[in-house]
């Protein structure tokens, strides 16, 4: 998937230009950094059409994991399963089912 098309998806869903381009630039050795949420790495794994275990590769790499006991985890993961890349879709079975849907912080109208 090309970084724009990436970047589309990911501000649909509220993640800012800047969210983008701080997850993608490099980092110089010893540069302290704040790691990304989990939400904004689940959102850059949909985008990214990632697998279940490239998606699963990518929190741990932050220190997160899809967890078992959390019952949004599971969901997102059966979505990564199935082919289920659109955040959208994944935010309307969410919200369909009362659970906080993956968003940036920015305004999403």
């Amino acid at each position: 998937v090309e970084p724009k098309v990436i970047r589309e998806r990911l501000n649909k869903v509220g993640f800012s230009r800047k969210t983008f381009w701080e997850l993608t630039t490099y980092q110089r050795p010893g540069e302290k950094k704040a790691l990304p949420g989990k939400d904004t790495l689940i959102a850059v794994a949909c985008a990214m059409e990632l697998s279940k275990e490239d998606a699963e590769r990518l929190l741990i790499s932050a220190g997160y994991i899809f967890s078992p006991a959390l019952e949004r985890d599971m969901i997102i993961l059966h979505c990564l399963e199935n082919g289920v890349y659109d955040i959208e879709v994944i935010n309307d079975i969410l919200v369909g089912i009362e659970m906080k849907p993956i968003r940036g912080k920015k305004n999403v109208t």
